[in-house]
């Protein structure tokens, strides 16, 4: 991964430890230093044989290989109202790929609530509500181009009034250097179901949905952030 996106995301330091941050992964400095989260709350644990981090990002090749990136269950993960940022690089996979969720994959597991994924190269956000219904929301978005470098955001806040304000969708290429892209979309999600799932990072433990490609720095916030709050490069 080119140094681009952690680069891109340092310029706006002032709001990186924001009173709204929850947890923040840069991915980057020696090995003992890359998992570690800024806000000394959320540290990372890696057990998966096939994924390294290389300093400045979390690198997975897609295999099968067990075990995960991922962070111990929290009341943090389980706020109705949350920003996702992310930095990736998109890899050579059109299928389902996990970036950031508190959602277990494991077959007919409980422990899922919500999940941050490309679908056919696609930003979705999947929902888990009380009555432990699954929704899929389509950022509508293009299609994310293999190799492109990327910044994503997804913003929920279910305890809005209006179904209309309760998902937003941000994404801008990197590598073209294009304009941002905003998607507001409609939910009918008012609560999540409950989870004692880990947090975790690339994959929920599921081998058919893990990422391909680079992750260079992961935030999470709550609540919701304003888009002058985002790390969205300018």
């Amino acid at each position: 991964m080119k140094h681009v996106l952690v680069s891109a995301a340092l310029c706006l330091a002032p709001a990186l430890l924001s009173a709204d941050t929850i947890a923040h992964w840069k991915i980057e400095g020696k090995s003992d230093k890359n998992l570690k989260d800024e806000k000394r709350d959320h540290d990372l644990t890696n057990t998966c044989e096939t994924t390294t981090a290389t300093g400045t990002s979390l690198v997975f090749p897609g295999t099968s290989g067990k075990g995960m990136i991922s962070s111990p269950d929290h009341k943090d993960w389980s706020n109705p109202s949350q920003t996702i940022e992310i930095f990736i690089k998109k890899g050579n996979d059109d299928g389902f790929a996990s970036m950031v969720g508190h959602f277990k994959g494991d077959v007919g597991a409980p422990e899922r609530q919500w999940l941050f994924v490309l679908k056919n190269a696609v930003p979705f956000l999947i929902l888990q509500d009380a009555d432990g219904k699954n929704h899929e929301i389509s950022s509508g978005f293009q299609a994310l181009t293999m190799d492109h470098e990327y910044y994503l955001a997804v913003s929920f806040d279910l305890e809005a009034r209006d179904p209309d304000d309760r998902v937003v969708f941000y994404m801008k290429d990197l590598t073209k250097r294009g304009r941002p892209e905003r998607a507001k979309i409609a939910s009918t999600v008012e609560k999540l179901s409950v989870s004692d799932a880990p947090l975790s990072i690339g994959s929920t433990g599921n081998p058919t949905s893990r990422f391909i490609g680079e992750i260079g720095e992961v935030r999470i916030s709550s609540p919701a952030l304003k888009p002058t709050e985002l790390l969205l490069p300018k």
